[in-house]
């Protein structure tokens, strides 16, 4: 009897060990297929023109890696891959792989040597000072510049293998090559016209009549030389010592009639009287019947003689009594 419960339990513990060698082998290839199992790559960034099966999911062998899906993207585009054409690229190539939910996709982008419209730019501004292009400009373009794009292998530089400028027309027309004039991997023609620049003193803030310009009221303005009108101030140096006929606004180009000089004799106001005759000065005290400017004919009153004189107004109320007239 113990002999057979002896044998019993031998037997169970038998079946128990090949319970647990059965589970753990079954284990064991299951985590080796979840480790093995391909995986759908989150980025997908290549240089190269053809898109290969590797490029999309991680965990392939070398021979499933290396096949052939069909042409990348042009240099510096992507393409979107959504679940539906995912699944059937993995089924065609018999992986076992499926999406996880119609909304995934992937997006594969080709890497690019980008040359922007900046380059262009400065490589068209060399070219008008090598042909004697001065000054103040801005570049008009005659149709939008895009930008070069060539595969990431070449370098990001480009050249201007044509040139012509126009001086009279300020005008020009240009070929650009990439990445240079005697290797043109891409070439562009660009054309367009140059807008000359000047600087207008301009008022910081508004001023009214009376009030005198000085350099602390001056600032300046860029503007384009062909929006400029006859009669804009075009000097600093005719603003200072003038005022404002009414209010002059600040910020904008300031015209002629816009300023006038600041009377500096009164209406009323005592002022002296000068009179010169060769090596003879004589002053007097006088009265101003008018206000005025430098440089304005005034009429004033001799308050010694009571006499009615016009006379030039010299400095402040100062006035300058023709020679010819007797004080």
């Amino acid at each position: 009897m113990k002999a057979l419960l002896a044998y019993t339990d031998f037997g169970f513990r038998v079946l128990v060990l090949i319970a647990c060698l059965t589970f753990g082998l079954i284990f064991l290839f299951a985590g080796a297929r979840v480790a093995l199992a391909e995986t759908l790559r989150p980025i997908v960034q290549i240089s190269g023109q053809m898109l290969y099966l590797g490029d999309l999911f991680e965990g392939l062998p070398e021979s499933k890696a290396k096949v052939v899906l069909g042409p990348a993207p042009q240099p510096g585009k992507e393409m979107v891959l959504n679940a539906a054409t995912l699944m059937r690229v993995a089924q065609a190539q018999d992986l076992d792989w499926r999406p996880s939910s119609t909304a995934e996709q992937i997006t594969i982008r080709r890497n690019a040597t980008v040359i922007g419209k900046d380059i262009v730019e400065k490589l068209i501004n060399e070219k008008l000072f090598e042909n004697g292009l001065t000054g103040d400009y801005k570049l008009s373009m005659a149709n939008t510049i895009a930008d070069i794009v060539m595969p990431d292998n070449m370098p990001a530089q480009a050249e201007v293998s044509k040139f012509t400028f126009n001086v009279q027309k300020d005008t020009f027309e240009a070929t650009i090559a990439a990445p240079s004039a005697t290797n043109p991997a891409y070439e562009m023609n660009v054309s367009g016209s140059v807008d000359r620049v000047i600087s207008l003193p301009i008022l910081k803030t508004s001023l009214k009549n009376g009030d005198i310009i000085s350099d602390a009221d001056i600032d300046f303005i860029e503007v384009l030389q062909k929006d400029v009108q006859r009669d804009y101030i075009l000097k600093a140096e005719t603003l200072k010592g003038m005022t404002p006929r009414r209010m002059v606004m600040s910020g904008k180009p300031i015209r002629d009639m816009e300023l006038e000089n600041p009377q500096i004799v009164t209406r009323g106001a005592s002022v002296t009287l000068i009179y010169k005759s060769g090596p003879m000065t004589l002053s007097a005290r006088g009265k101003s019947m008018q206000g005025g400017a430098r440089g304005d004919m005034v009429r004033v009153i001799n308050m010694n003689s009571n006499r009615s004189l016009e006379g030039i107004v010299t400095a402040d109320n100062e006035v300058t009594i023709n020679a010819d007239t007797a004080l």
